[in-house]
């Protein structure tokens, strides 16, 4: 139900507009076709009569005083109506729509002296012509279209945030305005002209959106513009617009924008037009219509920025040319073998090198960017790249080599706190689809009690819990000295014959590597061998070493610790039933991890390469080469992942590339080097219904 505003209501902020409307015999006022509202009726006379009698109602109106219609030719008095107000008023509702000007329908009452007094309403009907079902067709609206629903069944249309460089016009969020048999012309009032206007709802920050007439006009939005006004030409004219958002959902904007048609005075004051909504807007709950201040409307949802799971089909990869990658005694060396290594396992066309005037010596490729996409129906999908708040020598990649060169979408996401490394794009990634979670879900690393230590920046969490379709959830990453998820766990995929959801969780395990450790007989087999630590200090030592070192092996017992701690978030994240279920879908990867003595807390750092840091590029595996001592001729540790790996039901190929002095003697490995663009997921994602 509307709450009717009258003149009176809309101007009585000005005392000398809002005088003298109650010596009209006459008054005319606004109905919106098959729309009821509340109708103060005592507002408009100026004596309070002993009682009123309705003495003529138009046959198309509908009167009912509270929940009874009214009667013909019965005593209404003062007390009657206050009593009534108080539990819903007088309300009017007509079912005919008015032929033109000359065409009022009319109320007519008679108070206890005899004295006659009409209301004459005239009655409109418009429609909003939107692509409600999400079909790419515009339809007319079969409800009022106040809330914006999920799932396959429900209805709601989607725009598109404008964050390319140039507009896509497919992207457009599409809709029509028609004047349904309505008159052209709107009532005067006495000191100005009663106009329709397009308007956003006034919780709506016209920053957020931009709305387009359809000469590409900017009407609406980009500033402080709420609304605009809208003229047809003729009965049954349609007016054509279409909206975008500047920007995803975030922890300041929930990705709804309603866009209403509603009547307003036009009055000058100080030679400036000033428009007065007639329907005004009305505090209320989230599932009454009387919210939203409109005679039509349309509410639109954002489309989320969604990620991509290792799963998906691969398109590129992106890999940093770094001159300098690191020093040897011949000099400066670059990461060229390691790009020319990618090369041979996936092709020279899938690796896109980023040069290096857009890297500025930057080989920390994944840190910088994360690919994702934005969708409108019928699979009109965007890529759009989401840029992180680290700001280091990759920051200009994303703005000229993916954002001007191919024409993808860019958006960024950062706030005032303090940074760390924890907010660099190695510590989020995202599940792939399971249980009710069809687009998987995002997870990133943080603090264990979120209180002391260190936490991805607010503002990223709250922009990635705002597009509800990945629910986001934290591990604990803090113990690590970069702190980063893929320094710990990744995903493959598995048939579902195999695992519970269609995919195996590989999961850091010094565990793992001190079994394989002490069965090797031979202990003068070497690990590390002719290796360098950064600071040039050979780091070679021999399995009898390793056994030995008491101190190492009791630093990776707490390291499993929390690593095991992290199994139980996943129980709970992954909807699994318990430890038993959950490792059944877990791949123990074997890791060994050194105190960082220059750190806080002596954090931890891989000691040999991190294997779980790894790139899927469909059933190829991109892992670091882990230079394990050799047994009967092969690498322990490379033997071990492949007899876990290379199997008949996984039907994966590993590829060993030596990261060595390109990656991991700075602290990261194969997957920190290197970024992937992925293709979009089938499932539409307003389909989804949030958890």
């Amino acid at each position: 139900m509307y709450n009717l505003a009258d003149f009176n209501q809309v101007l009585l902020p000005n005392e000398k507009i809002a005088t003298g409307l109650k010596d009209f015999d006459t008054f005319e006022n606004i109905l919106i076709y098959n729309q009821e509202v509340n109708f103060d009726l005592w507002r408009y006379l100026d004596y309070k009569p002993a009682f009123i009698m309705f003495t003529e109602i138009d046959k198309c109106l509908s009167v009912k005083w509270g929940d009874k219609p009214v009667e013909l030719n019965k005593r209404y008095t003062t007390a009657d109506y206050f009593k009534i107000w108080t539990s819903g008023g007088l309300t009017i509702q007509s079912n005919l729509v008015s032929k033109d000007m000359d065409d009022k329908k009319i109320i007519q009452i008679i108070d206890s002296q005899g004295r006659k007094k009409d209301f004459g309403f005239y009655v409109y009907r418009f429609s909003i012509l939107a692509d409600y079902y999400r079909k790419g067709i515009l339809i007319d609206s079969e409800s009022s279209n106040t809330d914006w629903n999920w799932g396959n069944e429900n209805t709601g249309p989607v725009i598109m945030p404008q964050c390319s460089k140039e507009e896509i016009p497919e992207y457009r969020g599409k809709f029509q305005i028609k004047n349904m048999d309505s008159p052209i012309n709107y009532p005067d009032s006495r000191k100005g002209k009663v106009v329709l206007i397009l308007q956003l709802h006034h919780a709506i920050d016209p920053q957020k959106v931009m709305i387009y007439n359809g000469d590409g006009k900017l009407i609406i939005g980009g500033s402080n513009v709420r609304w605009s006004v809208i003229q047809f030409k003729t009965k049954n004219d349609t007016l054509d617009f279409y909206a975008y958002a500047t920007q995803h959902p975030d922890r300041n904007f929930d990705g709804l924008i309603r866009i209403g048609i509603n009547f307003a005075i036009k009055i000058i004051e100080n030679e400036k037009e000033i428009f007065i909504p007639i329907y005004q807007e009305v505090s209320d709950s989230t599932k009454n219509t009387s919210k939203y201040p409109f005679v039509a409307s349309v509410q639109f949802r954002v489309s989320p920025w969604i990620m991509t799971a290792n799963t998906q089909s691969p398109r590129n990869l992106y890999v940093s040319e770094v001159p300098y990658s690191y020093f040897s005694q011949e000099g400066y060396i670059s990461n060229q073998k390691f790009i020319d290594n990618l090369k041979q396992v996936i092709g020279d066309d899938k690796v896109k090198v980023i040069p290096e005037k857009f890297t500025r010596n930057d080989p920390w490729a994944q840190d910088e960017t994360k690919f994702g996409y934005s969708e409108m129906p019928n699979k009109q999908n965007l890529d759009i790249i989401l840029n992180s708040p680290r700001n280091r020598g990759l920051d200009v990649f994303p703005i000229y080599n993916i954002f001007e060169l191919e024409n993808k979408g860019y958006i960024t996401c950062g706030g005032t706190g303090e940074k760390s490394s924890l907010d660099s794009f190695g510590n989020l990634d995202v599940t792939p689809p399971f249980g009710d979670y069809k687009f998987g879900r995002i997870y990133y690393g943080g603090c264990k009690d979120n209180t002391n230590g260190r936490r991805m920046m607010q503002a990223m969490r709250e922009f990635l819990d705002a597009q509800i379709v990945q629910k986001p959830f934290q591990l604990y990453t803090d113990w690590l000295l970069v702190g980063h998820v893929d320094e710990m766990m990744s995903i493959i995929p598995a048939p579902k014959e195999i695992s519970k959801y269609g995919f195996k969780i590989l999961l850091s395990s010094p565990n793992r590597f001190y079994e394989i450790l002490n069965s090797i007989k031979d202990e003068n087999s070497i690990f590390f061998k002719d290796l360098c630590n950064i600071q040039g200090d050979k780091v070679e030592t021999t399995v009898k070493n390793l056994k030995n070192n008491q101190e190492l092996k009791q630093f990776n017992i707490k390291c499993q610790e929390y690593l095991d701690y992290n199994r139980s978030i996943l129980i709970k994240e992954l909807q699994y039933l318990d430890i038993k279920e959950l490792n059944n879908d877990i791949i123990d990867i074997p890791a060994l991890y050194y105190p960082d003595i220059n750190s806080q807390d002596n954090k931890a750092s891989a000691y040999m390469p991190g294997m779980v840091n790894l790139v899927v590029w469909e059933n190829q595996l991109l892992i670091a080469k882990p230079f394990g001592a050799e047994v009967n001729g092969k690498c322990c540790m490379e033997e071990y992942v492949k007899s876990r790996l290379e199997t008949k039901n996984l039907n994966l190929k590993c590829n060993f590339i030596d990261d060595w002095n390109a990656y991991h003697i700075q602290d990261g490995e194969v997957h920190c080097g290197t970024n992937m663009l992925r293709k979009p997921y089938s499932d539409d994602w307003w389909s989804y219904i949030p958890k």
